[in-house]
């Protein structure tokens, strides 16, 4: 892992979900406007993660549009990579952070995944017991 991924994966506020929210990314670049419908891959509650084929620099500010419920946040692309394709694989950063904005709900701070209780198996059926041979006892009667 680069010392870039370390330090971008240390900067971490909130529990990550991976999950796919359609979304509307809008900026400016060189006085032109931009704009591009795409997915999340991940989000938490201070941004996401996702993949565009606008050419984005670290820095950079943009406008993230939740397409369910219209409502934009100014962003700052906190992270650029490779993604699927000619895609690139772009992380951004709410200007605060705004765990409402996906309308999920996330873990609390203090869960750890590894904590999870696992599926409690079913109890197996068990056999029933078989019955004793019963012993006829002679006849006492005469």
């Amino acid at each position: 892992m680069s010392s870039h991924a370390t330090r971008f994966g240390d900067q971490r506020r909130s529990h990550r979900v991976h999950i796919a929210i359609q979304i509307t990314v809008k900026g400016k670049r060189g006085g032109q406007a931009f704009q591009e419908d795409t997915t999340t891959t991940v989000v938490n509650s201070a941004g996401g993660l996702m993949l565009t084929d606008l050419t984005l620099q670290q820095g950079q500010e943009i406008t993230v549009v939740h397409k369910n419920t219209a409502e934009a946040q100014l962003c700052k692309v906190a992270f650029v990579g490779v993604g699927e394709g000619n895609r690139a694989q772009v992380g951004f950063e709410f200007e605060q952070p705004t765990p409402k904005f996906w309308r999920i709900s996330f873990p609390p701070d203090n869960w750890d995944a590894n904590d999870r209780k696992r599926p409690i198996e079913p109890p197996r059926m068990q056999q029933a017991a078989k019955p004793e041979k019963l012993t006829m006892l002679p006849n006492a009667r005469k």
